[in-house]
């Protein structure tokens, strides 16, 4: 989980240590770019892959983009984007390597269930 704001990465602090699941978890208080970067080093890989930036910020492509470039997906793994722009972003997403297989309506959200074409 990541997130440039501190009371925001305090909050998520708060609700792992409340599952119980805070060695499940990679809590990361910086920039998405730079967060991603991290993982690429490390050769992290994951089966899913949420993201929910700011709606007003358009981050989610650029996102998906350097997620696929960065190759931090298991085989079969995907990615749900949460937005309330749905069309913006499936127009932008044509522009790339992926796949929407799914997308869903939940009051103002938006998801956008993702895979790498292969």
């Amino acid at each position: 989980m990541c997130d440039k704001s501190k009371e925001a990465i305090k909050f998520v602090k708060d609700n792992v240590n409340k599952t119980k699941l805070q060695d499940k978890a990679i809590i990361a208080n910086k920039d998405y770019k730079e967060f991603l970067m991290d993982l690429y080093k490390s050769k992290e890989k994951f089966d899913i892959i949420f993201l929910d930036p700011p709606y007003e910020k358009n981050l989610a492509v650029e996102s998906v983009s350097l997620i696929l470039e960065y190759k931090l997906l298991n085989n079969d793994g995907i990615i749900i984007i949460e937005t309330d722009q749905k069309e913006r972003e499936i127009k932008e997403l044509e522009e790339i390597n992926v796949e929407i297989y799914d997308t869903r309506k939940y009051g103002r959200a938006n998801l956008i269930f993702l895979v790498e074409r292969g």
